[in-house]
């Protein structure tokens, strides 16, 4: 794991003399190899036995778990060319246990740099800044803190600089998003990245260089949705936060944002656009249900009124003809046979018999009848009040007799 032969440290002469002033150690990083050298004075500063040489997996077991991460994100700028300097903080654990903030501060050896990136090498130096600093040892913990949350949020969030025609920073949840790796993002140029679905790129890029020409070359902000190409073929909708900064020239610099899939809400959308052009169809197709209900209903409705009205009219009719029946018929028979009760009883009285005065009885109670006729004739039948309803009364009675 680690090396403390005499051959094996840094030949560094004012290495002792360094350390005797302040606490620093200076250091090389193979990238290729992943193998750190050091001098005398790397190990005593964290209260260990020298250390001359560690892997990076032994170097990173001494520091926070997340420590690694922001490291390996840092040294990706260096393997992909964006960078050749890095300064930055980190703590590692000491012999009794405490964590101890350091300053790595280190260049590229130019010298030891070769083609596709083999062979890059850094040399820097380590300064212990735990006692002398505690507010920037705050300081960089909330920048780690901040990292954390920009590593592992499940959102897209990524720099791209647009004169370079490169993305300088992709989140992890920006790789994963696209089904690509950090390294295959960062080494896309950034005009072949942009995959967008045929109907949506050319709307998308008008809307952005109007909001553009509108803001007069100005610093401005806006949200898409879009499709987006995976490596599989498949399209993907994505919304996107972003914001374009021009440079010192007026000309766009670079463009920092923030997104997300939207898969699955878009899916869900389609769906309630499909419930809803699905329940307006039945609402349609009930409401010309509905409107033919009414039209037949309607129909019954004077269909029936229609059969009152004839039934009334018929009921009428018979009313009124056995109205007149009763006056003009049955009545008038018992008149006439009344007539003829009276005459013979006149008969019987001038003979003087004795049954003169049962006739005179029956005459009495024929009377009673023809009275009782006629007042229902007239109920079913009443006298109409038209002058003129005499001579259409006699045609009537003239047809049915």
């Amino acid at each position: 794991m680690v090396s403390s032969h005499q051959e094996d440290f840094l030949d560094l002469p004012s290495a002792d003399f360094v350390a005797s002033v302040m606490p620093i150690s200076h250091f090389q990083l193979d990238l290729e190899t992943g193998v750190f050298s050091f001098d005398k004075n790397f190990g005593p500063m964290l209260g260990r036995p020298a250390i001359a040489r560690m892997t990076m997996d032994d170097f990173f077991a001494t520091a926070l778990p997340y420590e690694r991460k922001v490291v390996e994100l840092k040294l990706l700028t260096i393997k992909q060319g964006y960078s050749s300097t890095l300064n930055f903080s980190i703590q590692l654990l000491d012999s009794s246990g405490v964590m101890q903030l350091l300053e790595w501060s280190s260049v590229v050896d130019s010298d030891a740099r070769t083609e596709n990136c083999a062979g890059i090498r850094l040399r820097g130096i380590f300064r212990r800044v735990s006692d002398s600093s505690t507010g920037q040892r705050d300081l960089m913990q909330s920048e780690r803190w901040f990292m954390e949350v920009l590593e592992e949020s499940p959102h897209a969030l990524y720099r791209i600089d647009i004169k370079k025609n490169r993305f300088d920073y992709v989140s992890k949840g920006f790789a994963n998003a696209l089904g690509m790796t950090r390294e295959e993002v960062l080494a896309t140029p950034y005009s072949e990245f942009l995959k967008f679905h045929p109907d949506d790129a050319e709307q998308l890029i008008k809307v952005r260089d109007e909001i553009y020409k509108n803001q007069n070359g100005g610093r401005f902000t806006m949200y898409m949705e879009f499709r987006f190409l995976l490596k599989t073929g498949k399209y993907i909708w994505l919304n996107d936060t972003f914001t374009l900064v021009p440079g010192p020239d007026g000309q766009l610099a670079y463009q920092v944002g923030f997104g997300s899939v939207i898969e699955e809400r878009k899916q869900l959308e389609e769906q309630l656009r499909q419930s809803n052009e699905l329940l307006e169809e039945r609402v349609k197709q009930r409401t010309i249900e509905l409107h033919q209900a009414n039209e037949a209903l309607t129909r019954l409705m004077g269909q029936r009124q229609e059969l009152e009205k004839k039934l009334l009219e018929i009921s009428e009719r018979e009313r009124r003809f056995m109205g007149r029946e009763l006056h003009d018929g049955l009545c008038q028979q018992i008149v006439g046979v009344m007539c003829m009760f009276e005459a013979v009883r006149t008969r019987l009285a001038r003979k003087k018999v004795a049954e003169e005065s049962e006739l005179t009885m029956m005459r009495d109670f024929l009377q009673d009848s023809v009275m009782q006729i006629r007042t229902l004739s007239r109920g079913l039948c009443p006298l109409a009040l038209d002058p003129h309803s005499v001579g259409a009364a006699l045609s009537t009675l003239a047809v049915q007799t």
